[in-house]
């Protein structure tokens, strides 16, 4: 099959101008012949071929210079490798945008629903989580000490815009002694076997969104174990301290929106 495409044809038929046409050219990535008739440049079906096998190794952020040797040397067992690669790369962006698009999910449910949620007890079915063991807290002294490796650590870099600390409270002690921080882990791929990784068990929990500075919030989880007192409910577990890690949501440094998540299971009377 016979094909003849002038540089603008070229150009138009894959969607670039032709600048970016004779920058491959110059690059020796593509070695179009000549129109005997006009003395004009044209292009064939294996250049149109070479191009787009050139567009689709640029779209994967390949250098020229790689790409010069792969369609110099045209090593079938050398352009497999680049694609298995890219295909990785690839996979891993695609978790992060997915991540991202989470984070914004949830950002927006937020805001949409922070006015009809706070200061409301809400009881619902949370599932099993995964969290990571930060540090420590002493709530008496406001004393958080949190190892320094942990900031340089990728699993705590992730995950805290999605989710904040997470502060691990004994119900029988509450905030009268050190309890232990988590940062919930929102990409399970990243776990593995990390000796600093918990699980959070799912079930039942009474979740209270409030805000308000950090003697009025620790003043607020009295109430609302007294609430599941009165209302013949017992708490299972340890108590979960959620801070949501955005100031937008309240415009001052010492006001901090957090939910309290209780697991409760429902007394036997």
């Amino acid at each position: 099959m016979k094909v003849k495409l002038h540089r603008n044809e070229m150009a138009e038929l894959f969607n670039i101008n032709k600048e970016t046409l004779r920058y491959y050219e110059s690059k020796g990535l593509i070695t179009p012949g000549y129109d005997k008739n006009n003395g004009y440049r044209c292009y064939g079906i294996k250049d149109i071929y070479d191009l787009n096998t050139i567009l689709l190794l640029r779209k994967l952020n390949i250098p020229i210079k790689d790409i010069q040797k792969n369609m110099k040397e045209k090593n079938v067992n050398d352009y497999t490798t680049v694609l298995k690669e890219s295909k990785i790369e690839l996979e891993d962006q695609i978790r992060e945008l997915k991540l991202l698009h989470q984070l914004i999910e949830s950002k927006i449910n937020i805001l949409d629903h922070i006015s009809e949620r706070l200061n409301k007890i809400i009881i619902k079915d949370i599932p099993e989580r995964k969290a990571l063991f930060v540090g420590n807290v002493d709530f008496s002294t406001d004393d958080i000490r949190v190892s320094e490796d942990f900031f340089k650590n990728t699993i705590f870099q992730k995950n805290f815009q999605h989710a904040g600390f997470i502060y691990s409270i004994e119900k029988d002690t509450l905030y009268k002694e050190k309890q232990k921080i988590y940062v919930s882990i929102v990409d399970e791929s990243q776990i593995y076997d990390h000796k600093d990784v918990i699980t959070i068990n799912e079930g039942k929990y009474l979740c209270y969104l409030t805000k308000g500075r950090f003697e009025e919030n620790k003043s607020r989880l009295s109430i609302l174990l007294k609430w599941i007192e009165d209302h013949h409910y017992t708490v299972v577990d340890r108590i979960y301290e959620l801070d949501l890690p955005d100031f937008l949501l309240y415009g001052n440094e010492e006001i901090f929106v957090v939910e309290y998540q209780i697991p409760i299971s429902e007394r036997k009377k």
